[in-house]
């Protein structure tokens, strides 16, 4: 379940969901009655359970904007962070803040050159001694419609768990500082308290995997739950 939800940093209110299962039809337990008239609440429900959740999520943005909800920034972990993802948001006048994850498909561009994240991290320059923070870096993560760089900054930290990894966080708005970046990330954990009310509230047989964004106080995560 995608679930869309508001957060001024000490609160969280969720807004809006969508029950998705899978485009991929090996992946479904059971497929859509070809009988099902098309006009009706429940077969646009069914199609929208298999869209891409990165497709949803700004349909779930759309809901809330009409419903008056203001959007400044939208924070989200790895599992949004792709470039379209990121600059579809842009476009849409928000600030990104994410998680990102090392992947080969996945590129940026720094200096001129198209590097993966484990690529950039090993050309930029460390800090010294046991900072937390360990290096920072400007890249374009593409273009938009109108063929505008969408520039991002990249800001390298020390994994506390694995003292020999890191993690990496992007932010769209270049001008605030490496620790903002930080800060405001810290805020999306107001997501994992709202899926533990999820568990408690429906009686989940497991805890829900959560994964979400907060848009300066709106945040959106995906989680699959097995209802009792």
């Amino acid at each position: 379940m995608l679930t869309l939800g508001w957060s001024d940093g000490n609160s969280f209110v969720p807004l809006a969901f969508s029950l998705l299962s899978s485009e991929k039809a090996e992946n479904r337990s059971h497929d859509m009655d070809p009988s099902m008239d098309r006009r009706t609440a429940g077969y646009h429900r069914r199609r929208e359970s298999m869209s891409k959740a990165t497709v949803v999520l700004f349909d779930l943005l759309s809901q809330a904007q009409a419903a008056g909800v203001k959007r400044r920034i939208l924070l989200f972990d790895s599992g949004f962070a792709f470039p379209s993802t990121i600059v579809r948001a842009v476009g849409e006048a928000m600030t990104v803040i994410c998680m990102l994850k090392g992947m080969k498909t996945v590129t940026y561009l720094v200096e001129g050159k198209r590097l993966t994240l484990p690529q950039i991290y090993a050309t930029v320059r460390k800090r010294r001694g046991r900072a937390k923070i360990l290096a920072s870096v400007r890249v374009e993560v593409g273009t938009t419609a109108q063929g505008q760089g969408v520039a991002a900054k990249i800001v390298f930290v020390g994994d506390r768990n694995r003292s020999k990894q890191w993690l990496a966080l992007l932010c769209t708005d270049t001008t605030l500082s490496d620790e903002e970046v930080i800060r405001l990330y810290g805020k999306r954990w107001d997501i994992e308290v709202g899926a533990k009310l999820e568990v408690f509230s429906f009686e989940c047989e497991s805890p829900p995997t959560a994964s979400g964004l907060i848009f300066n106080c709106i945040q959106p995560w995906r989680h699959d739950m097995d209802v009792a």
